[in-house]
């Protein structure tokens, strides 16, 4: 597959993208912000192996080489009064009105809708949920789905999304191309093994809390993205993008919205249960950084980056933002850092690793 415009999409679920080559033509891209240039950008369930992709990035926010995003899919999120074991109620004060005719009306662009507990008793847990009415603050599962395994309450929050779960991304191969491998928001359940990337942006998973949904999608609530259980294994990242010269494994966060305290304070866990083992990062010797061209920052190796070194300030000394990751066994080879983490993280595990040149 070669094009020199948009991108490979990939919309339906349970689909398998093998030994597939997609080339992005870059010079004959106009020189103008109305180019974009990306690879397979897709949804969930979903398995990627023996891959090549390269060239991808054109004059945009653009060059993925796999993206996984659905945009509009997250529709507010907020404290509990409690749960039960096949249900929660949002708390009467200080929470979104997740029963308005906007959240009730708007379209699921794929899947279905589910709630997970982002903080409190439960964390982590995700379920399959029914629309609420507009006269109840209480969400119950839809048939087939399990009780849940600890029952939420007065300490939890939650949000709801539609989630993009079980994708594996495996022992595919890229070059050339301006960003990396996006978990862009909302995934749940992924593993990104094996793969060998060079000069690209390296890896990302990504998410925020924002007052509206971000890339110019419809405001309906405010949102609190959330990607977990993730595994980035043995995946072997060299050079950098040609774009903001750097390559990295991500993990990134943001503060944006302003409900429960003001702007930047802390909202709930994003980022939750990752591990990134026996992966090997080469650098480049670049240091000729381009900073605000994508949702990675240009600390190299393996970058942790929640609030203030993020999209928004902290205003709390509140932590968990990006919660229990584990960093081991992994090779940082002439790279400008080793492992960065920053404030408001918890439950932080670096061990094993080896440093050359760095």
């Amino acid at each position: 597959v070669t094009y020199a415009n948009k991108q490979f999409n990939v919309l339906n679920s349970f689909s398998f993208i093998i030994n597939v080559t997609a080339k992005g033509l870059r010079t004959y891209n106009p020189a103008s912000n109305l180019a974009s240039m990306h690879g397979f950008m897709c949804r969930d369930n979903i398995h990627f192996e023996d891959n090549d992709i390269s060239g991808m990035g054109a004059y945009t926010n653009d060059g993925e080489i796999i993206g996984l995003e659905v945009p509009g899919a997250s529709y507010g999120w907020g404290r509990l009064s409690g749960g039960a074991a096949r249900s929660v109620t949002f708390a009467g004060a200080g929470s979104h009105d997740y029963t308005g005719a906007d959240f009730r009306t708007h379209p699921y662009e794929f899947s279905s809708l589910a709630v997970v507990i982002t903080d409190g008793r439960g964390k982590g847990q995700l379920r399959y949920v029914n629309r609420p009415s507009a006269s109840s603050r209480t969400v119950t599962f839809r048939a087939g789905q399990r009780d849940f395994d600890v029952t939420p309450d007065n300490t939890s929050t939650a949000s709801l999304l539609l989630p993009i779960e079980r994708v594996t991304v495996y022992n595919n191969a890229a070059r050339d191309c301006t960003k990396g491998i996006l978990l862009f928001g909302n995934n749940y359940d992924a593993v990104v093994a094996d793969n060998t990337l060079t000069d690209t942006e390296g890896m990302v998973a990504w998410a925020v809390a924002a007052d509206s949904q971000w890339g110019g999608e419809p405001v309906y609530q405010d949102v609190l993205a959330y990607n977990a259980f993730i595994s980035m294994r043995g995946n072997n990242l060299g050079g950098s993008s040609p774009r903001n010269h750097n390559t990295v494994i991500a993990l990134t966060t943001g503060r944006d919205s302003r409900a429960y305290g003001g702007y930047g304070s802390y909202k709930g866990t994003q980022i939750y249960a990752v591990d990134i083992r026996a992966n090997t990062v080469t650098g480049d010797g670049r240091t000729d950084l381009v900073s605000n061209e994508s949702e990675t920052p240009l600390w190299q190796a393996v970058a942790i980056s929640s609030a203030a070194h993020s999209s928004a300030a902290s205003t709390d000394a509140l932590v968990g933002d990006i919660t229990n990751v584990l960093v081991q066994d992994n090779d940082f080879i002439t790279t400008r850092n080793g492992v960065h983490y920053s404030k408001s993280n918890d439950g932080i595990v670096v061990k094993g690793n080896r440093c050359t040149g760095v």
